[in-house]
């Protein structure tokens, strides 16, 4: 687990999260903190200007990623293990205590759904983000000069000339893998990830979802995870974690500009 051990701020005192709108990965954190409740201070952070590669955010994660929690000065990043150590510090995050042999499989859950992480970013820029005002050429430049994570610098690079089709392709092939998965997942154990029941594991699953659900993944294919997260739309911890933060006319734009799409939306890569 990312504890930063070397890192520590006692002048942040109770929970502070680092965190984006419409990042996924911060999604993950924010329903974590909604559904324990928890009162938690929110520095948000705008990716598309470039704002995570300020000296006065690598100084808290020096990989320029987010989201990043501090627990009265302990630093915590990446979002899966923060989930971890939500639940290790204020309870479980679903509605059961899980036996050591279903623990071994919800952590290959979490891993399969942490990898598929890569393929989020890169189908959300390309189906969704192209749309959106991005990093103009001096925040770019400052970007390039400052950011630590080289590999997310030249995934910026290459979606400023354009991500090839070869790239989305291979994403949009992974997904079509992990959802499989996913489908089988929830109709093995009635409606849920593991054992029938809401669970950790679930909760990281959503933002990927809901994510696909704003590109038109053909989620009707998927009965399962159709029938799921109708459930989880449901909850009030979904709205305030996720729609609440989410600009209502951003969302319009993404749904006009998928709607209209024609060779470039995700259903031609399927």
């Amino acid at each position: 687990m990312p504890i930063l051990k070397y890192k520590n701020f006692p002048e942040f005192r109770g929970l502070h999260l680092w965190h984006a709108p419409m990042s996924s990965c911060s999604q993950r954190v924010r329903i974590a903190l909604c559904l324990k409740e928890l009162s938690w201070v929110s520095h948000p952070l705008k990716l598309d200007k470039g704002e995570h590669a300020k000296s006065e955010y690598l100084a808290i994660n020096p990989k320029g990623l987010v989201p990043s929690l501090i627990n009265d000065g302990e630093v915590i990043t990446e979002s899966i293990d923060i989930l971890s150590y939500i639940e290790g510090k204020f309870g479980q995050l679903g509605n059961q205590s899980l036996s050591e042999s279903v623990i071994t499989e919800g952590q290959y859950l979490l891993q399969k759904i942490d990898e598929a992480q890569k393929d989020v970013k890169t189908c959300s820029f390309f189906f969704l983000f192209r749309v959106r005002s991005m990093m103009n050429d001096n925040e770019f430049v400052f970007f390039q000069n400052n950011h630590s994570n080289i590999e997310l610098v030249k995934f910026h690079e290459r979606f400023r000339t354009g991500l090839s089709r070869k790239e989305v392709q291979e994403s949009v092939e992974r997904s079509l893998l992990f959802f499989k998965l996913i489908e089988a997942q929830i109709e093995k154990n009635n409606g849920y990830l593991l054992n029938g029941s809401f669970s950790i594991y679930d909760l990281a699953l959503v933002p990927n979802v809901h994510r696909f659900s704003l590109m038109r993944w053909p989620f009707e294919k998927y009965p399962n995870i159709s029938s799921w997260f109708k459930r989880i739309k449901s909850k009030d911890w979904f709205k305030l974690a996720i729609l609440d933060w989410e600009p209502p006319e951003l969302i319009d734009t993404f749904s006009d500009f998928v709607g209209k799409s024609k060779n470039d939306n995700i259903s031609a890569f399927l």
